[in-house]
């Protein structure tokens, strides 16, 4: 008999989306729809955007930081306007390893994140919020 190790919900504290673009093809895109989320839903911190790969992400980034009660609303809208953009949605607990690779939804494209990075930075690092908000105006 197999036995499963169940996580809590209560383990989440928020959570993130990284929404990730080409700077060749995307960046227009994705510089719209950071704009869009910072300014239809308030109560989320939008990153400003990342030109190059950062962490354990591949290609260049933003991110939006969420809380659970605004999960029901903002994930819907996301899935219908993403502008065909790949997204990591992962919650954020106390184990950023699982968080970025065993626990997430991708809508869109599946990216290989750098696992090697998690592993090291998983057992002193913390998930963030963005420090400040997006400022693209």
């Amino acid at each position: 008999m197999t036995i499963i190790k169940e996580v809590s919900i209560e383990e989440i504290d928020s959570y993130h989306a990284h929404v990730y673009y080409e700077m060749h093809n995307g960046f227009e895109a994705a510089k719209a729809l950071a704009q869009l989320i910072s300014n239809r839903f308030q109560n989320i911190i939008v990153s400003n955007l990342f030109d190059k790969p950062v962490g354990p992400h591949p290609v260049p980034m933003f991110e939006a930081d969420f809380s659970i009660e605004t999960f029901h609303t903002f994930v819907p809208w996301l899935m219908l306007n993403r502008q065909n953009l790949n997204i990591l949605i992962h919650p954020n607990t106390k184990d950023m390893y699982a968080d970025h690779l065993i626990f997430p939804i991708w809508l869109g494209n599946k990216l290989e994140l750098n696992e090697e990075f998690l592993r090291i930075s998983s057992n002193v690092l913390k998930n963030t919020t963005p420090k400040e908000r997006l400022e693209l105006m």
